[in-house]
């Protein structure tokens, strides 16, 4: 089973916090904001194409295309803040990731940002 999905826009990257920072820093609200909206765009399209989530237990691999390129947001903390989004959505635990590959490029004049997701279990025979 194969999922991929374009999600539209941007997001905020991954920024660090404290339990406590997290409700107060407007870093760390941004972020949160933008992993949830990211989080609702990926529910409707499970939800939509009929994806069931790949569970705990089956090795993973991701393919992201980040759609903008800003030389000042580090690329491992957007693609965190995406991981950290289809955790729970798309697959029961990110742990079981395998194999990571990423990449940005600048959108087509014209075109909209967006992020290319595909998520593909690894394990011979699972979640098929």
């Amino acid at each position: 089973m194969l999922i991929q999905m374009r999600l539209p826009g941007e997001i905020k990257p991954y920024v660090r916090m404290t339990q406590r920072s997290r409700y107060s820093e407007p870093q760390a609200i941004e972020y949160i904001a933008s992993r949830n909206r990211l989080r609702d765009d990926m529910r409707t399209l499970m939800l939509a194409n009929h994806w069931q989530m790949i569970p705990r237990g089956v090795p993973m691999e991701v393919g992201i295309i980040i759609g903008w390129c800003r030389h000042n947001q580090d690329l491992d903390n957007i693609v965190k803040a995406v991981l950290d989004a289809a955790n729970g959505v798309i697959y029961a635990d990110d742990c079981w990731i395998d194999s990571i590959a990423a990449a940005r490029w600048a959108a087509a004049v014209g075109e909209e940002s967006a992020i290319g997701l595909a998520i593909r279990p690894i394990a011979e025979g699972a979640a098929e």
